[in-house]
């Protein structure tokens, strides 16, 4: 499937932004936003080339196939300018978001209810970096907490291969493949452009005002999610799934459990009863 992926392209505000599609002869359509900002595709792969489907893969501006992308002045409006051109050529479509990419899957389904059948959220961040804090307070990691303050809030760069060593491995029990962390192209000044955005976008809000279904895996070593709080006000609004064995990436620790709750998600949301206007 990987060898069959295509690259389009739409063109919003004078730039282009490029995207990967893998062919499906039937099934739904997917589009998949990374976490970040500033990642790449790379983590969905290879899991979600087992979809039916057709599937969108995208990179984030300043990653990947958009790494050229790096007027940061408008970052999150264009992006979905961009996102909202992709979803009007291959919509209607089940968004795939994970981390901080659920919260612009909820904006992007705010602003074209009709092209967004459904969204699976896949550790979607509920308290951004204080939360992460909290979370290390209470174990008593002051180094973790201390890199945490330096990198998310104080945006210093210099302390990212430290932030990588100590703090990344506590989000999730699972190693970074090392085939995606040659990929990930990770971009640290479209990261701290987007920090504070997804910080002051509480979830809950944007579920609360989101029309399509929602189903969230939570990973339950997950200390992004620490906030258990949300998590309970969230219950009524939308589907919980938690993953006893993951952490902050369940893509890499529990796939097929993902991948058969994404399929049964897509038969249970048919896009195509959503207008195509």
């Amino acid at each position: 499937m990987a060898d069959a992926m295509l690259i389009e392209s739409v063109i919003v505000h004078g730039l282009t932004y490029r995207y990967w599609v893998q062919p499906g002869a039937a099934g739904s359509t997917y589009v998949a936003i990374p976490g970040g900002p500033g990642l790449n595709h790379s983590l969905f792969r290879p899991a979600f080339e087992a979809l039916a489907g057709t599937v969108i893969y995208l990179d984030s501006p300043g990653s990947g196939l958009n790494r050229e992308q790096t007027d940061l002045s408008a970052y999150q409006e264009h992006w979905l300018d961009a996102l909202q051109a992709i979803l009007a050529l291959h919509g209607p479509a089940i968004v795939l978001a994970h981390s901080a990419g659920c919260h612009t899957a909820f904006l992007l389904a705010e602003r074209l209810p009709s092209r967004v059948g459904g969204i699976v959220c896949i550790s979607p961040v509920l308290g951004g970096p204080k939360s992460l804090q909290r979370y290390f307070s209470a174990r008593g990691n002051a180094l973790a907490k201390n890199l945490v303050q330096q990198l998310w809030i104080e945006k210093r760069p210099e302390c990212l291969a430290a932030y990588f060593a100590q703090v990344v491995p506590e989000l999730d029990p699972t190693p970074l493949p090392q085939q995606w962390l040659e990929k990930v192209d990770f971009n640290l000044d479209v990261f701290f452009s987007g920090v504070d955005f997804v910080s002051d976008m509480p979830i809950r809000h944007l579920v609360s005002h989101c029309q399509a279904p929602v189903v969230c895996y939570i990973g339950a070593r997950d200390p992004l999610n620490y906030e258990i709080k949300a998590e309970q006000a969230l219950g009524e609004l939308c589907e919980w799934v938690h993953c006893a064995r993951s952490g902050h990436n369940i893509m890499l620790t529990e796939p097929e459990r993902l991948l058969a709750g994404i399929k049964e998600f897509a038969g249970r949301v048919n896009c195509y009863e959503f207008s195509s206007s």
